[in-house]
């Protein structure tokens, strides 16, 4: 009678109503950079600015893997925002069996960030995450 997307969705539509979260705790950007994560396996440049950077994090097991590019938010104030707020997911994601391409870019208060160097340097790094196993990054 009901496909298994449209009971997912009543599912998960119950559990947020019905859910308390009167006592719920809300973690600021400098929480969420202290959430535990290994180390990337790869920190590669893209670029001369100190910022133009990404963390590769690689599955244990050998093989071809699905990668995903995590594109931190915050703002894009350097104050707020860096790619170690999302470390804690690129790892979480990296123990289940995904290849992780998490972001650094130049941020509008960072020389050359705003428009259009934030957008530029995202558009390379999925150019770069895109060309990696030609490159010879193990992706």
């Amino acid at each position: 009678m009901f496909n298994r997307r449209y009971r997912l969705y009543l599912f998960i539509m119950a559990f947020c109503f019905f859910c308390d979260t009167s006592h719920a705790q809300f973690l600021n950007s400098n929480d969420v950079n202290q959430l535990p994560s290994a180390a990337p396996d790869y920190q590669i440049a893209y670029g001369d600015d100190p910022n133009q950077i990404a963390d590769l994090r690689l599955p244990e097991d050998q093989g071809s893997h699905p990668v995903a590019v995590i594109i931190h938010g915050g703002c894009w104030l350097s104050k707020i925002a860096s790619f170690h707020n999302t470390s804690a997911l690129s790892d979480a994601l990296r123990r289940i069996g995904i290849a992780t391409w998490n972001i650094e870019y130049r941020l509008v208060d960072n020389p050359g960030g705003g428009w259009p160097g934030t957008f530029l340097d995202v558009a390379e790094d999925f150019i770069l995450a895109y060309n990696a196993h030609g490159d010879g990054i193990p992706v």
